[in-house]
């Protein structure tokens, strides 16, 4: 079983259109509201790959019970816990001319519910555990490496960002996911090579990742593996509708591929097939989606 922990999950109102002019009435061509959050996605895209998977993390009011149902409608197990105070949030996706994201923030985890959902990760019988997304309002910057310390399973998965990130590696994580980005953050510098890239990868490591996975958008991703082997997986052309959840799917792809053949090298074809076919997909990448990508990815490169 993978289970995986979305502390801030959202309900992704997607909205398309032909243009987005501010300030004036807007007509939209369709919009739907399905669940998301990165965890949630990873879920989602695994239960896609037929793989045994549980959503945990934090849901609130009726937009939480609105999210939790539409995933037990889809076939995802649950297993969140109900917040006292707040809503679930609403986040909304623009398609049109360009792709924007509005993120709200979301309830308040107070330290009781964080309590219980350290409880619940201490009692886990689990293939993998991946911790997914940033920390909700009220759960500092700690909370990643709590929860690391409560879980007892080899294969761990960290995808967030900054001080919360920083701050787990101590718990010596088996895998970290960032993107490009977000590694170029915490690097201080723009990483433009896959040499640099790499380089900082390999400082993360240096500080208690076991492995780094790092996610490069249209080129792929690579892998630095605590035994040495540095792989990078270009991804396939094909035309980008979207690219939200993409980096999810990625993860569930890599996660399901390494406990599949417990090889990075089909782990990673795997998990850069996920990412590239939500890409390509409207919405996160189903079954279908994923096999036709896989087929056409070009050779992994040994760096």
């Amino acid at each position: 079983m993978i289970y995986t922990v979305t502390c801030n999950p959202a309900l992704d109102c997607a909205v398309r259109l032909d243009s987005l002019t501010p300030g004036v009435i807007n007509f939209t061509r369709d919009s739907t509201l399905t669940p998301g959050g990165k965890g949630v996605n990873v879920s989602r895209v695994l239960t896609a790959l037929g793989e045994p998977t549980t959503a945990l993390g934090f849901v609130a009011g009726s937009n939480g019970c609105l999210l939790e149902s539409a995933l037990q409608g889809m076939g995802l197990a649950t297993d969140f816990v109900h917040l006292e105070r707040g809503q679930t949030r609403i986040n909304v996706k623009l398609y049109g001319d360009t792709e924007t994201q509005l993120n709200a923030p979301g309830a308040p985890v107070l330290p009781a519910a964080m309590d219980t959902l350290l409880e619940r990760l201490g009692g886990l019988s689990a293939d993998a555990v991946c911790l997914c997304g940033s920390p909700a309002p009220g759960m500092g910057t700690d909370a990643y490496a709590r929860m690391l310390a409560a879980v007892d399973c080899p294969c761990t998965v960290v995808d967030t960002t900054g001080a919360a990130l920083l701050a787990s590696l101590g718990e010596r994580p088996w895998l970290i996911k960032p993107n490009r980005e977000e590694l170029a953050a915490l690097a201080g510098r723009d990483l433009p090579t896959l040499a640099e890239v790499t380089a900082a990868a390999e400082s993360l490591m240096d500080k208690g990742a076991q492995n780094v996975l790092v996610s490069l958008g249209g080129e792929g991703a690579l892998w630095c593996g605590g035994d040495g082997v540095r792989l990078y997986q270009p991804a396939p052309a094909g035309r980008v509708i979207g690219t939200v959840g993409a980096g999810d799917s990625t993860v569930a792809g890599f996660v399901a591929g390494w406990l599949r053949y417990g090889d990075a090298r089909r782990a990673l074809r795997l998990g850069v097939a996920c990412g590239s076919a939500t890409a390509f997909a409207e919405g996160l990448a189903d079954a279908e989606g994923i096999a036709a990508v896989l087929d056409r990815l070009p050779e992994i490169v040994e760096m």
